[in-house]
Order: C-alpha cells, then structure tokens, then sequence
C-alpha cells in the first residue's frame, strides 16, 4: 500500500485529450471504462462504478474523490485523504500514518504520535465506513479497524 504500488502514474493519449496536461488527482482502474466511453460517445452501463476521469482531463475539476481506498488480499487496506494515508494490517490490527507532503517516502509512521491522533482517528472513521459500506470480507465488528 506505499505509494509506488498505489500511486502509478497514468498516461492518456489520443483523440478529446488535452496535450500537455498534467494532474495529480487520485483514481481508480475501473475510471479508465466510463472515460473511454464518454470519449467515444458510448452511453456508459449503470453498473458501472467507475467515473469519468474527463472533468479532470479538461480542466473542469482538481479532483473527483474525497478519499481513496485500496485493499490487498485479506493482509491490508488503505485509504488516502489529501496529504494524509492510513494503513491497517488487519490479520495484526495494527496502522500506519503517513503525511505524504512532508514524507512522500513513507519513512516515519506517525500512527503513534499524539499530535496525529485527530487525523489516525479521523482516518480511521472514514475508513471503517467504507468498508461497511463496501461490505469488505474482512470487517466484522471483532476486526473492524475502531477495535483496538
């Protein structure tokens, strides 16, 4: 869940693409579908999850998402909010705290400092919410990242 597994870059050419355009809003793979249809003008299926990355490609919006949240297998899940990202090693119950604009390494956790505590704990909501949501296999009341 570091950022050069998470964080890769992503390059679009072609037909309806600004040139020179560059933008560091966060995504998901599954955006890459509906802003492919829309930029072949094929009406996008209403299961469909993902949105259209076309708003930030014109110019028209910084960002789609809030937050962002990534899972691998049943050992991790992430989220990241702005400069902010949280990871929880489940099978462990134990976190990680990164402020990314002044560590965009990932070097010093700083899931233990008490100056952090509002953003782990607010993190840590926004996370859990997601995953009820999402109806994640892992979260169960037992597991769930509040449970400490």
């Amino acid at each position: 869940m570091y950022e050069h597994t998470v964080n890769v870059p992503l390059l679009l050419v072609g037909p309806g693409i600004p040139r020179d355009r560059l933008c560091a809003a966060p995504c998901y793979q599954r955006d890459l579908f509906p802003t492919l249809c829309e930029l072949a003008s094929v009406k996008v299926p209403k299961i469909v999850q993902g949105k259209s990355l076309l708003p930030i490609l014109k110019g028209d919006a910084e960002s789609l998402y809030s937050q962002v949240v990534a899972y691998f297998g049943n050992v991790q899940r992430m989220i990241r909010a702005g400069r902010w990202k949280l990871i929880w090693y489940p099978q462990i119950n134990k976190y990680q705290l990164f402020d990314l604009a002044n560590d965009p390494n990932e070097m010093k956790d700083l899931s233990s400092a008490p100056e952090h505590a509002a953003v782990l704990a607010g993190l840590r909501a926004r996370l859990e919410a997601w995953l009820k949501e999402n109806r994640d296999p892992l979260f169960t009341a037992a597991a769930s990242p509040r449970a400490t």
